[in-house]
């Protein structure tokens, strides 16, 4: 069976900074929640789906994000987030829907759209994101429990 992934864009964020360089991480602003281990801790989690699942929101708020570091790295970052966008599954949700579900108030347009994707499991680090996605009936997962049961602190 095919098993899907659909994470957010901090996480986006995170995996396309590793990517260039775990030691970045701790340098970038804005991951500053996060240290070197929790790239390997995403890593290991995305090895055990087949399909990396995204949103054009997503994807646009980590590029934007994730390019917030000085050069070189900021090209070679650009680069991993052009591979993602490549290689992944993207959902498109149009932003109407996403605009007028409830969540959008609360959650924002990248998270009401990320809401409207119902046939992917969810990783995300965003408490309101992830209890929302719980309460939809959809195997949901937050990265600060992860990263707990692993013994990762920042």
């Amino acid at each position: 069976m095919t098993s899907s992934l659909l994470i957010d864009a901090n996480l986006l964020v995170l995996f396309a900074v590793g990517s260039v360089s775990p030691s970045l991480i701790t340098r970038h602003k804005r991951l500053t929640a996060y240290v070197e281990n929790d790239y390997q801790l995403l890593v290991d989690f995305l090895a055990g789906y087949d399909i990396l699942v995204i949103t054009p929101n997503a994807l646009t708020e980590a590029s934007n994000l994730a390019k917030q570091i000085a050069e070189p790295a900021r090209g070679q970052v650009a680069d991993v987030i052009a591979g993602i966008a490549e290689n992944a599954n993207e959902v498109y949700v149009p932003s109407a829907v996403a605009a007028g579900s409830k969540a959008y108030r609360y959650l924002g347009l990248s998270d009401a759209a990320i809401l409207e994707v119902k046939n992917a499991h969810l990783l995300t680090d965003d408490v309101g994101l992830y209890v929302s996605k719980l309460g939809q009936g959809v195997t949901c997962f937050n990265f600060t429990h992860l990263r707990e049961a692993a013994g990762i602190t920042s």
